[in-house]
């Protein structure tokens, strides 16, 4: 979640669009619930502006976060928007829930890493299905996201790594609001993580 004051998501427009109107209703028709989850106290824009009080890092203590370092799997907006928010769920409602994730038997570092967690499976690589196999099998029953016309794979609107062509999607208000959220911390020695300062107004 973006903004959830405003109820701005994280992801893509055009995938909630997607998501809401194609693929839930077409879930439930199957006879399948469907449930979306979220921090209930936080969202990136305060996330953002958060003051770190924990690190292992002791200079960083009293810093604000600022921007996500998006890269080898370090992404505090992951971690504590949709990691952590599932970890919560399984605890308080499906304790012994399997947890099908949708990676493909084309992808070996992936399923490494899915591997090493309990409790988790990917029927894709079960059965051999790759990446473009997949991408057929979604395209047959009307189920591939819009999302997958700008980019291999889908992702948070507002990440520093974004693709051109995905931030060319995002409304234009909402572009403009994250460049000044990153020009809030240049001049400010204590922003924690903003590495790619100047980049999204690359594209803009």
């Amino acid at each position: 979640m973006y903004d959830k004051h405003r109820g701005i998501s994280g992801e893509n427009p055009e995938h909630i669009h997607f998501l809401y109107e194609t693929a839930f209703p077409r879930f439930q028709s199957w006879g399948y619930k469907v449930r979306v989850l979220r921090n209930a106290d936080w969202d990136y824009v305060s996330l953002f502006h958060k003051t770190i009080e924990k690190s292992s890092y002791p200079d960083r203590i009293g810093q604000m976060r600022g921007f996500p370092m998006a890269t080898m799997g370090r992404c505090w907006v992951k971690r504590d928007l949709k990691t952590r928010v599932l970890e919560r769920f399984y605890e308080d409602d499906a304790k012994d829930a399997v947890t099908i994730v949708g990676i493909c038997a084309d992808e070996p570092i992936r399923l490494r890493s899915l591997y090493r967690q309990p409790n988790k499976r990917s029927l894709l690589a079960e059965y051999g299905i790759t990446q473009a196999e997949s991408k057929m099998i979604c395209e047959d029953y009307g189920l591939l996201s819009p999302v997958y016309e700008l980019s291999n794979r889908g992702g948070c609107w507002f990440c520093p790594w974004v693709k051109p062509a995905e931030w060319a999607a995002v409304p234009k208000e909402l572009r403009a609001e994250l460049i000044a959220m990153e020009e809030s911390t240049e001049n400010i020695s204590g922003a924690s993580w903003n590495p790619l300062r100047g980049r999204l107004r690359e594209f803009h």
